[in-house]
């Protein structure tokens, strides 16, 4: 009885190594520099906070790599991240868009401009998705409407 255990258990892990638990399932290419501008639903930039691209779930799906990138955004909506100052590497694929404007008094009047699908991470809300496959200098991420 205790063989027949111990067998299962061993099938079990050979199926589970075999069956894609290694770091990535395909190869998917990275991208050097990601660069654009936020601008809000009236069309003006986004003069402060951070842009955060977090992987979509079908490039988590293709990878177990993919990480999200955060970006400093300029007072006229600029940003950029690069290989060097990511921390991570930046994949292909796509990516929502999230902004984090943290808590300081300053950015009250920001929060009145970005919906809360774009502050609030934990449901995936964000219908902004930009494919860093396609594009990745010049972005123009435009936020819609509440």
């Amino acid at each position: 009885m205790k063989t027949i255990k111990l067998s299962c258990v061993g099938m079990f892990l050979v199926t589970a190594m075999m069956s894609g638990c290694s770091d990535s399932t395909v190869n998917v290419p990275e991208v050097s520099t990601v660069s654009g501008k936020v601008l809000l639903s009236s069309g003006k930039p986004l003069t402060a906070g951070r842009v955060m691209l977090r992987p979509a779930s079908s490039l988590t799906k293709a990878t177990r790599k993919a990480r999200r990138v955060i970006a400093d955004v300029g007072n006229d909506g600029q940003f950029k991240i690069d290989t060097a100052t990511a921390e991570v590497p930046i994949l292909a694929g796509e990516y929502r868009v999230y902004i984090i404007l943290g808590n300081d008094p300053r950015m009250k009047s920001l929060r009145k401009q970005v919906p809360e699908k774009y502050r609030s991470m934990e449901d995936d809300e964000s219908d902004l998705i930009v494919n860093l496959g396609e594009q990745t200098e010049s972005i123009v991420l435009k936020l819609a409407k509440g």
